[in-house]
C-alpha cells in the first residue's frame, strides 16, 4: 500500500465517523423497544461499534503520526486497526437498521467479534507506552463483549 492509498483509505475512515455520529444522534438508542433483551443488545452493540470506531480513529491518528516521525513499531497495529475500523462500520451501518438481526447479520456480528480480538492483541503491545492503543484495546474489547453478548 502506498501513501496516497493509505491516506484516502484514513481519510475516508473519518468521513466515515462523522456520519455514524450523525445517524447515531439521529437514531437515539433504545428506539422505544428498552424492554426488549433483544433490542437492548442491538443497543449495546451500536453503542460498542461507535466508541470502537471513534478510539479506532484516535488509534489511527496516533499511528500515522508516530509513522511519519519514523516509528515503524506501529505499523501492525495500524494495519489491523483500519481493518477493524472498516468492519466495525460496516457492522454499525447494519445493526442501526435492524431490530432483531437476521441470520447475515449475525455471521457480520461474529465476524465484527473476530476483527475486534485481532485489533485488541495487536494494540496490547502498545498499550502502556501509547494511551490511544490503550483506548482502542480496551474498545475493542468491550465490542468483543457486546457482539458475544448478542449472539447469546
Amino acid at each position: 500500500m502506498d501513501r496516497r492509498d493509505f491516506l484516502v483509505g484514513a481519510t475516508t475512515g473519518l468521513a466515515t465517523i462523522a456520519l455514524a455520529k450523525a445517524s447515531a444522534a439521529s437514531h437515539p438508542s433504545g428506539g422505544g423497544h428498552a424492554g426488549h433483551a433483544q433490542h437492548e443488545g442491538v443497543t449495546k452493540l451500536r453503542e460498542a461499534t461507535l466508541a470502537c470506531d471513534a478510539a479506532a480513529a484516535d488509534c489511527i491518528r496516533h499511528c500515522l503520526a508516530a509513522i511519519a516521525e519514523g516509528d515503524v513499531a506501529l505499523a501492525d497495529c495500524l494495519s489491523s486497526v483500519l481493518k477493524t475500523q472498516a468492519v466495525t462500520q460496516a457492522t454499525y451501518s447494519v445493526i442501526s437498521s435492524e431490530s432483531t438481526p437476521d441470520a447475515p447479520t449475525r455471521q457480520l456480528v461474529a465476524v465484527c467479534a473476530e476483527f475486534c480480538e485481532a485489533c485488541s492483541a495487536a494494540c496490547q503491545p502498545h498499550a502502556e507506552k501509547h494511551a490511544s492503543c490503550k483506548a482502542c484495546m480496551e474498545a475493542c474489547d468491550r465490542c468483543v463483549q457486546a457482539c458475544e453478548a448478542l449472539a447469546a
